[in-house]
């Protein structure tokens, strides 16, 4: 609240993660906290700001793999590192987008992205 000193006369109040976008639909609040990969910011009514004041900390995603399935699949790790850095917040508001509204498929929208990426043959 400091770093953008907003007017809000009642200062931030909580909400379900599932209910922001609801919310804003139906102008129940005029502004959300909200992860900047979140499929529905791709459509209706609503602009993604940008942080210049890191008033907000960063959502790195990272992978988390349990040490049987590395041992497992032993290409696994080699795989998974060549998606270091491909994947934008960008790309992954698309993909998120395609799954959450679209109902796309996961496991298919996740093929397309990688084979348009060249890390699937």
């Amino acid at each position: 609240m400091k770093a953008y000193d907003l007017p809000l006369a009642d200062g931030p109040k909580g909400m379900e993660p599932g209910l922001l976008y609801k919310a804003l639909a139906e102008k129940q609040v005029s502004m959300v906290a909200v992860r900047a990969t979140d499929g529905p910011l791709m459509s209706g009514d609503v602009k993604l700001l940008a942080d210049d004041k890191k008033g907000f900390p960063p959502g790195q995603a990272a992978l988390v793999v349990r040490a049987d399935v590395l041992a497992r699949y032993p290409g696994l790790r080699q795989a998974l590192s060549e998606l270091s850095g491909k994947i934008s917040d960008t790309a992954i508001r698309k993909l998120n987008y395609q799954v959450d509204v679209g109902r796309r498929p996961p496991t298919q929208a996740a093929r397309d992205f990688l084979r348009e990426a060249g890390l699937l043959r």
